[in-house]
């Protein structure tokens, strides 16, 4: 006798479906929680890259005149986030202000009657500023956050809003000793292409940790925040530091 053939039921083809779903969904959620996790991680580690780059070049600057002008010399780098205007004073559009600009910081020749006393006091007598020799400013390069990163503040209290990061870093050699420095602010810092700075724009900078939460996917609702700390008048890139998450001033505490 001939053996009958036997289909599926529709049943099991609803199970065998189902199942081929979930392993799908499986499959699919691991992948896409691999590739953030690797996005994350490079985005702070390119950040960390990037402010090791900055030390870098201080350190190897020495304060001598720039060739050509014996007037001038060169003091190290200031790093601005958030900028909402360019060079020539034209708003930036949102995206743009997710760039962060390193300009190169430019001041008299040291002066024995004018280098005396603190280091910001000094590069202040030195009237220090980012511009060439043809007084014009300009940013030595910029730099953006890989995979659409976003540097946020640290919290204020226990409130962590969404925002970008608005400030500056000051990394100087003392015109007296030679010795780097670190100074750190949270005023909002504008650089005007034929006037560098505002006089006056140093006051604004302290001696104080420097904390950058780094968002990994720049959307306003992920918290998952990382906090790259540069210790208070760190000297070089050692200064710069991972926070961990129960220490992180990235994250809400109770």
């Amino acid at each position: 006798m001939k053996e009958s053939k036997r289909g599926f039921t529709l049943v099991e083809v609803a199970i065998f479906l189902g199942i081929t779903g979930l392993l799908f969904l499986g499959v699919t959620a691991g992948v896409q929680a691999s590739i953030y996790q690797q996005r994350r991680n490079d985005s702070i580690e390119n950040f960390i890259e990037f402010l090791r780059g900055v030390y870098s070049g201080v350190e190897n600057v020495q304060n001598d005149p720039i060739r050509g002008n014996s007037e001038k010399a060169v003091y190290g780098k200031l790093v601005t986030f958030g900028e909402t205007v360019d060079l020539a004073g034209n708003t930036l559009s949102s995206g743009n202000q997710n760039r962060i600009y390193v300009y190169t910081v430019v001041g008299n020749v040291v002066d024995t009657s004018l280098s005396s006393g603190g280091t910001l006091s000094s590069l202040n007598n030195l009237a220090v500023n980012v511009v060439d020799n043809g007084n014009l400013a300009k940013y030595a390069y910029e730099y953006i956050p890989k995979w659409g990163a976003v540097i946020e503040p640290a919290c204020t209290g226990s409130t962590c809003d969404f925002e970008r990061f608005k400030g500056a870093l000051l990394i100087v050699r003392n015109p007296s000793s030679g010795a780097v420095q670190t100074f750190y602010t949270t005023a909002a810092i504008s650089v005007n292409k034929t006037t560098g700075l505002a006089a006056g724009w140093i006051k604004d900078f302290q001696m104080q940790d420097a904390d950058f939460c780094v968002n990994p996917t720049g959307d306003a609702g992920n918290r998952d925040l990382t906090d790259i700390r540069i210790v208070a008048g760190a000297s070089n890139a050692s200064g710069i530091e991972r926070i961990s998450d129960d220490q992180s001033r990235c994250r809400a505490h109770s």
